[in-house]
């Protein structure tokens, strides 16, 4: 789910902003919806069904879900941001700080602990 290749959060917004918006989605979407309109793998979608990772209502008796479009795209936004994050923190170029503790003048003189 998040440690995927593709980052199908980013790729479902480009496709929404694709569209004209979210206003070209139906109110309450379906996985359906979300797989066609966002071009995402239902596949992607169905693990995070299992998973209970997806915003709105699961029919578990119907195995169905639903989910109306402005908390989906909130849901989708957040999860984007947080994909871009995990990648810039994985292509760091600097070398990690010390584990090690280390004392160093700050303010008025005080000693202060640093990681």
């Amino acid at each position: 789910m998040h440690g995927a290749s593709i980052d199908y959060y980013e790729v479902g917004l480009q496709r929404i902003v694709r569209l004209g918006g979210i206003q070209q989605l139906p109110e309450v979407l379906t996985m359906t919806d979300v797989a066609m309109h966002c071009e995402v793998p239902v596949t992607w979608l169905m693990q995070l069904w299992s998973a209970d990772a997806l915003p709105g209502t699961s029919f578990v008796g119907a195995h169905s879900w639903r989910c109306r479009r402005e908390t989906f795209l909130e849901w989708l936004k957040e999860h984007a941001d947080e994909q871009r994050y995990r990648m810039a923190w994985t292509q760091r170029s600097d070398p990690p700080h010390s584990s090690t503790p280390h004392t160093y003048q700050r303010g008025r003189g005080r000693q202060t602990l640093s990681h």
